[in-house]
């Protein structure tokens, strides 16, 4: 069971197609060139891998196997977001328990702030789920709102075993909740 936020159906479209019909052929054809590179230096056993010549195409079978990993759970994960936005799941509401944000110092020495967003559902909880769908949109949202423990019901889909939360959903609910607040002060 997990949580994740959905991306719009167009976006997840070109996002796995362009994976299908560029991505794919792209790494294909650097493998094969990879690949013939490596059998160009004419190892005799597997134990000259180990040797000053075979150091460079174990270096490169690491390399692709590291990839082919990669792309591996990477596709596996946008196969998993293509099917789920041509099926209707059965509408849940999950509770957003907390927000807290976390400061990550990039390679020029510019700070981001990621925000992690903590629910539950039936009493499990699925710690820092990180928004990278539209987090600039809820940034100054989430400024806004205190970073206390929060019980706020969001509605959501679950499809087989995974929910999907939309995040504009969430923005909207963040956005009541806040204007909420807000009247109950100026009473």
């Amino acid at each position: 069971m997990k949580i994740k936020f959905k991306e719009s159906n167009t976006i997840t479209s070109i996002k796995y197609k362009s994976f299908l019909f560029v991505k794919l052929p792209l790494l294909a054809i650097l493998y094969a060139v990879v690949i013939n590179f490596i059998l160009s230096f004419k190892l005799t056993a597997i134990s000259d891998l180990l040797t000053s010549k075979g150091i460079v195409p174990l270096i490169l079978i690491i390399l692709l196997a590291y990839l082919a990993f990669k792309n591996y759970t990477s596709f596996k994960d946008l196969r998993e977001n293509y099917k789920a936005k041509n099926i209707d799941g059965i509408n849940i509401l999950v509770k957003l328990i907390r927000i807290h944000d976390m400061v990550k110092v990039r390679k020029l020495g510019f700070n981001t702030t990621i925000y992690n967003y903590t629910f539950s559902w039936e009493d499990i909880i699925f710690p820092a789920i990180n928004n990278n769908i539209n987090g600039s949109k809820l940034e100054p949202l989430v400024k806004k709102y205190s970073f206390q423990v929060l019980s706020m019901n969001i509605p959501a889909k679950m499809i087989e075993n995974v929910i999907y939360v939309d995040p504009k959903v969430l923005e909207e609910c963040i956005k009541n909740d806040i204007e909420e607040r807000n009247k109950l002060l100026n009473f």
